[in-house]
């Protein structure tokens, strides 16, 4: 195939120079050159529609990869907020506490949200809330401290800091999301 483009474009060259050169050129060459330009279209179309299927299909594949690595995720994220639940006072130190089964329950509520584009590093913290940090990529990075009544959300954005209360849940997890749309 790259043998014929290169002889068409050759065959092609030569005619535009002798048109050029008011050279007479035999309506042979011509009617070559006409089969040929149809030839390379035919061959362009084809390798454009392979390589369509090809993208399209690729494309199929990477997005099943990720539902199935999101899905892996989720599931760690469970059973990490489930051992979480099991944490008592003074599990890191004597001023550690208990996490709040409302806390758990929350943080299982986002972490299984199908509105959530990422799933999160979850930690406890030693004043008995949970932390999600989420980090779309180098430059954006968000934190959110699940408390009983509200979320303490953090975030930061080309080193620029932005530090809110969120007392809903759908707001919170609309939020998370608009940072992975930037």
């Amino acid at each position: 195939m790259m043998k014929d483009t290169i002889n068409f474009f050759s065959k092609m060259k030569d005619y535009f120079l002798k048109v050029d050169l008011n050279e007479s050129y035999s309506p042979t060459s011509q009617i070559e050159i006409t089969e040929g330009f149809w030839t390379l279209v035919e061959i362009i179309i084809k390798d454009h529609q392979n390589l369509k299927k090809s993208i399209v299909e690729t494309s199929a594949k990477i997005d099943k990869q990720n539902r199935e690595l999101f899905s892996i995720q989720k599931q760690l994220n469970i059973i990490k907020i489930f051992e979480i639940s099991k944490l008592n006072d003074g599990w890191i130190g004597d001023d550690s506490k208990k996490i709040d089964s409302k806390i758990i329950n929350i943080a299982n509520d986002i972490v299984l949200s199908p509105k959530l584009r990422s799933q999160p590093e979850v930690f406890p913290t030693r004043r008995g809330t949970i932390s999600m940090e989420f980090q779309p990529s180098e430059d954006k990075f968000i934190k959110v401290e699940i408390f009983v009544d509200k979320f303490e959300f953090y975030s930061e954005i080309d080193n620029v800091e932005n530090e809110e209360t969120i007392s809903n849940l759908e707001i919170l997890i609309d939020k998370i999301n608009e940072f992975y749309s930037r």
